[in-house]
């Protein structure tokens, strides 16, 4: 089943010439039409870099294979270009398209929605936690590289970095198990 937009095409190529040719101001359309700021300023952003087709609606939503999709995140999360650049040199259709993509990929799903089977908690020393918890950082927290790499689960991962982000290293010792300080074991009262 296609999608249908409540804007026809037409109406939306002539609000953007209006404002490109008429020099017609954004606030004088969205009281007229009735339509948001935000709207008309992306069919204006995509007319100028991509042409008429670019904000058209089409009568079906798009497929986009998994690699493109997989470049695409990655391009934006590394920080080689904007949302907007990455749709334009992937030709995805829209921002929020890959801003969906971008927040399934960290939110340990794979870039088909699947989601990525968590490994059995595993004890780690404080060092191996520190270059864990770090590489996480310096790939701007992607998880889902982090977990395929190490192989430990986005729960404790998202922890580690939680707890490094707001405490230090410090934060990332693990006192399980050892008793408290000399003298306060209950046999020396």
């Amino acid at each position: 089943m296609g999608r249908k937009s409540k804007i026809s095409n037409e109406l939306k190529i002539k609000l953007v010439k209006k404002m490109l040719e008429e020099n017609e101001s954004i606030r004088n359309i969205t009281k007229e039409y009735g339509i948001s700021k935000s709207a008309l300023t992306t069919w204006k952003k995509k007319y100028i870099e991509l042409g008429e087709k670019s904000i058209s609606t089409s009568e079906k939503n798009r497929h986009y294979s998994k690699e493109i999709r997989e470049k695409a995140v990655l391009e934006y999360l590394n920080g080689q270009s904007s949302l907007f650049e990455v749709c334009k040199n992937y030709n995805i259709s829209s921002v929020s398209v890959l801003n969906y993509w971008i927040r399934d990929y960290r939110k340990n799903r794979d870039l088909d929605g699947n989601i990525i089977r968590h490994k059995k908690h595993i004890r780690i020393d404080l060092e191996k936690k520190v270059s864990i918890v770090e590489y996480c950082i310096a790939n701007y927290h992607n998880y889902n590289e982090t977990i395929k790499k190490f192989g430990i689960s986005y729960q404790q991962i998202y922890s580690w970095v939680k707890k490094y982000e707001k405490d230090g290293i410090k934060a990332l010792v693990d006192n399980r198990g050892k008793s408290g300080k000399k003298g306060n074991k209950k046999n020396n009262k």
